[in-house]
């Protein structure tokens, strides 16, 4: 990071600055995650004489996409609409994926229809936007018509596609275009590996899941860890056990796959176990990945983490999400999550706060948007579900892995997730 800070201030520095010095800059902030300074570097670009290009705003676009700020993504996009590059494949394809990772496929669908020049990577990224969030059929449906138009599809075409049969529970449909991508000369590499046995996981096949694994040559943390996530859903103690321990073989201190075998184990009833893997953890320093969740409101991006005080309306959040929790109670709501904060008040999950702030500012008919960075727990999910059942209002909530639009009591997901 150094090096490249060194980098950003030799190039803004220099007397003879011209877009590719900008579009290094703001490339190099994107790719190391400092979304916000990238976006503060394009803002004072605007100030120059110099005229964004096609990379610009891809790249603009990328950043904008990560933070899921909606707001901020459509100005862009309406800054486009008055600029030569609208028509670019690489512009169109950015503007799509961001609109499809702010769960708004109907508007990534109007721009990858309009577009007049489409590259596999547009294809794909429409395929993956509409996996991510829960159109399995609708993702095939648009392989299916890559296909027709004599479209060569590639391997990150195929890791759309798997992803999308696993998140709609397409069983069948992944088999088979698993072993479809050696038609195409694709070799499946540890992605697609680990999102078909993601797939049979969900489906509750783990006896095929883990030999899938077996059959190849150097499995990785990521494969084993769909096993164990999924050997946690449907309680399968003794596969667990066995992919937990590949797990630490490979990776000994995986935050993830110790804070699984400590669910599985508790789940299980194996409650000494349980506290045997929070005593490992303790011991070689395993830190479990603290929670947070996020919306933006009026063009303000409020962060949320449980038990955080730190947010200026916490107190009247807190209110709101109590009386909330009281009404939905009353509509057959049972919480099976009993902690409470020092203050002896309940304590709630990240994205219960987010959205009750959401309940509280967001306009009423917009629907509230919360990202998290871990996936939503199943009592959290049960809560949103609630929660629009009897406000109303629409509820798209972005987890590590997917999108989940609650409307009228009901998740996009199926509850299959």
């Amino acid at each position: 990071m150094g090096s490249f800070c060194i980098a950003k201030c030799t190039v803004l520095d220099c007397k003879d600055k011209n877009i590719v010095s900008w579009n290094v800059i703001l490339t190099g902030l994107s790719h190391n995650s400092l979304v916000e300074d990238c976006l503060i570097m394009f803002k004072e670009l605007l100030e120059t004489e110099i005229e964004p290009d096609h990379i610009t705003f891809a790249v603009v676009l990328s950043s904008i996409a990560a933070l899921a700020n909606l707001s901020c993504g459509m100005q862009v996009h309406g800054f486009v609409t008055k600029t030569p590059v609208l028509k670019n494949v690489f512009v169109g394809t950015s503007l799509l994926d961001f609109y499809a990772k702010c769960g708004g496929m109907e508007d990534a669908r109007r721009i990858f229809d309009a577009m007049e020049e489409r590259n596999i990577v547009t294809w794909s990224s429409m395929i993956i936007g509409f996996a991510q969030n829960g159109y399995g059929r609708e993702a095939i449906s648009l392989f299916k018509e890559l296909i027709a138009l004599g479209i060569h599809p590639d391997a990150f075409t195929f890791v759309g596609l798997l992803m999308a049969c696993s998140h709609s529970g397409l069983v069948e449909d992944g088999r088979y275009y698993f072993d479809c991508m050696k038609i195409y000369g694709i070799m499946p590499d540890d992605t697609h590996y680990t999102l078909l046995v993601d797939l049979l996981g969900r489906a509750g096949c783990l006896q095929e899941a883990k030999e899938i694994i077996n059959n190849m040559q150097n499995p990785d943390a990521a494969v084993w860890g769909s096993l164990l996530g999924a050997c946690r859903v449907h309680k399968n103690l003794v596969l667990g056990e066995i992919a937990a321990m590949k797990i630490f073989d490979i990776e000994p201190c995986n935050a993830s796959a110790h804070v699984l075998l400590y669910h599985l184990y508790s789940e299980c009833g194996e409650l000494e176990e349980a506290a045997n893997v929070r005593k490992r953890m303790k011991g070689i320093g395993v830190k479990k990945d603290p929670g947070y969740s996020w919306l933006e409101v009026d063009n303000v991006v409020h962060n949320f983490v449980a038990d955080d005080n730190s947010h200026p309306r916490m107190n009247e959040i807190i209110l709101v999400l109590e009386e909330m929790v009281k009404n939905i109670e009353k509509e057959g709501y049972v919480s099976d999550v009993l902690s409470f904060r020092e203050d002896g008040r309940k304590s709630y999950h990240s994205e219960k706060l987010a959205v009750a702030f959401g309940l509280i500012c967001a306009s009423i008919e917009k629907p509230i948007r919360v990202m998290k960075n871990l996936r939503v727990c199943d009592d959290c999910h049960i809560t949103m579900k609630f929660i629009t059942r009897i406000s109303g209002r629409e509820i798209i909530l972005r987890d590590v892995s997917r999108f989940h639009h609650f409307r009228n009591g009901e998740c996009s997901c199926g509850d299959y997730w």
